[in-house]
């Protein structure tokens, strides 16, 4: 939160890598909006909707259509126009990492393509460091074992995901019929 209420202090837009309607989202987006209110944000979940983005970075392009495609993932007063001008990128830490640096790589070549390389150091940010405090293990040991449709590779036969329905403290359920419950002695 600190990098995105940086990025109002100093009149930049927040570009948020992030599910919009994922609370860890929902809460960054109201931290961009600044202490004063008047700070912008506009939510991108993929690499398409990043491309949208760059071309609008780049070309503009009709407003209208631009925050139709948008809708729900910006902030109140969000004009492409006036808020595409100066950005910096921060992501929900529950997103890819090589996603993130993906999206911040075409973003920053927009400004640049758009502005020249010294005023891109100007009107493009992008966050250091991800959260250090996520709960999830490091992605570098994890994307490995799968695949783009988040199949286990290597592995034969991948089980469905069921969830478990008692916890290892719950006592076992009584059997159903004396039958049943004779079959489990020894």
């Amino acid at each position: 939160w600190r990098r995105v209420r940086e990025y109002a202090r100093r009149g930049l837009t927040s570009i948020i890598h992030g599910k919009s309607a994922h609370e860890e989202t929902r809460a960054t987006a109201s931290r961009a909006l600044g202490d004063d209110g008047m700070g912008n944000y506009l939510i991108v979940l993929t690499l398409a909707d990043a491309e949208r983005v760059c071309d609008y970075i780049r070309n503009g392009g009709n407003k209208y259509e631009f925050l139709q495609h948008f809708a729900g993932a910006h902030s109140n007063d969000f004009d492409p126009d006036q808020h595409l001008k100066r950005i910096g990128v921060a992501n929900q830490t529950t997103m890819l990492k090589s996603e993130t640096e993906d999206l911040q790589g075409r973003l920053r070549q927009a400004i640049v393509d758009r502005d020249g390389s010294s005023l891109a150091l100007e009107n493009f940010s992008r966050g250091r460091k991800r959260c250090r405090h996520s709960a999830l293990p490091p992605q570098s040991k994890i994307r490995p074992a799968f695949d783009a449709h988040g199949r286990r590779i290597g592995a034969g036969r991948v089980r469905p995901y069921a969830p478990r329905l008692t916890s290892p403290l719950t006592p076992p359920r009584p059997p159903s019929s004396p039958a049943a419950a004779c079959s489990r002695l020894p």
